[in-house]
């Protein structure tokens, strides 16, 4: 499933989920999402290409602090050497300026079935989206319950040897 137009108001100090500009009068832009990521599509191609990439992404899980949790994840994610793609989902990261550098490519949205496959671990809430999707990719796990059923995913991810322990987001440090 393709994620479809994006709404983006105004220019973002990260890389807006782009491609071909919609002829429309509003104050919004309306812009086609690269087919894998919502990056310029020729960026977030390489940046795929280059290798050992981690994906994190929390969706609509917005509850705390989604500029500390950024934080922690891109340090976590740098501690390893590797490069990280960011989706900022609705409101699970909110990466600062601060932040951003080669490593690192923001953007809205991923397409977990077409990404996931392509990176080398991914880092989530533990919906059943990017659970089943990850597993299906044979992509590792690291599972940041924030609620519902997300805590059981990470249990059940443990046991079957596809994960670590979860950490809960509010212990996410």
């Amino acid at each position: 499933h393709r994620p479809g137009p994006v709404a983006v108001p105004g220019q973002s100090h990260a890389d807006p989920p782009a491609g071909r500009l919609a002829a429309d009068k509003s104050p919004h832009r309306r812009l086609a999402p690269h087919p894998i990521l919502g990056a310029p599509a020729g960026r977030g191609e390489a940046f795929l290409a280059a290798g050992q990439v981690v994906y994190a992404g929390f969706g609509s899980m917005a509850k705390g602090d989604p500029e500390q949790r950024a934080r922690t994840v891109v340090a976590a994610i740098r501690a390893t050497g590797k490069r990280a793609i960011l989706a900022t989902g609705w409101g699970g990261l909110q990466v600062p300026v601060d932040l951003l550098g080669d490593d690192l490519l923001v953007t809205r949205t991923v397409d977990h079935q077409l990404g996931l496959p392509r990176v080398e671990a991914a880092i989530h809430h533990g919906g059943a989206g990017p659970v089943h999707a990850a597993a299906a990719a044979g992509t590792g796990s690291i599972i940041v319950p924030f609620m519902a059923d997300q805590p059981w995913w990470g249990r059940r991810l443990h046991e079957r040897g596809l994960a670590p322990h979860a950490t809960p987001a509010r212990r996410l440090t």
